[in-house]
């Protein structure tokens, strides 16, 4: 991908990628938003669908407890790994696509592993690969792991697991 087809699709992720979360929409997702591990399991035992709303707990967890709003990254906490695992363990669903309805020049159809990577979160997509998350699954838009992957500048390590993982790579 050029630099310039990645700068735009950049601008892009980075005014419309809030828009759909611009709060973390049930108490299971601010949980895992926030990185409360004993709360999200607290939560899930107490009934709580792990899956609810196209699966907002992992789409929050995966944005790594960055400030919702306009795009920002910040570092990746220590413990978001933790919390991505957690919630694999308690069921949840490391494909499902978030809910957001396609349209042009936006961003939609992106599974957690596509939002830890545009979250910078490389730990937090290690932990989703290792626990099944499919690298051939691509935005409603057609960009793909590899390409968010490359976009955000995942460490070479990360990129030869995405393309091992890879049946489109292959």
């Amino acid at each position: 991908m050029s630099s310039r087809a990645a700068a735009i699709l950049g601008a892009i992720f980075a005014s419309s990628c809030a828009a759909f979360y611009d709060k973390p929409p049930t108490p299971l997702a601010d949980a895992a938003w926030r990185g409360d591990v004993q709360a999200a399991r607290k939560l899930v035992e107490g009934g709580a669908d792990i899956n609810e709303l196209h699966g907002a707990a992992m789409q929050m967890a995966a944005r790594g407890g960055h400030p919702i709003g306009p795009h920002r990254c910040g570092d990746e906490p220590a413990s978001r790994p933790e919390m991505i695992a957690t919630l694999l363990d308690l069921g949840a669903d490391p494909n499902l696509r978030d809910g957001r309805t396609p349209t042009p020049g936006g961003s939609s159809g992106w599974t957690p592993l596509i939002t830890a990577l545009h979250h910078k979160q490389f730990k937090s997509a290690v932990v989703l690969l290792e626990h099944g998350a499919d690298p051939d699954i691509k935005s409603d838009q057609g960009i793909s792991v590899l390409d968010m992957a490359e976009i955000e500048g995942a460490p070479p390590s990360l990129l030869a697991l995405i393309k091992a993982k890879s049946t489109l790579e292959r």
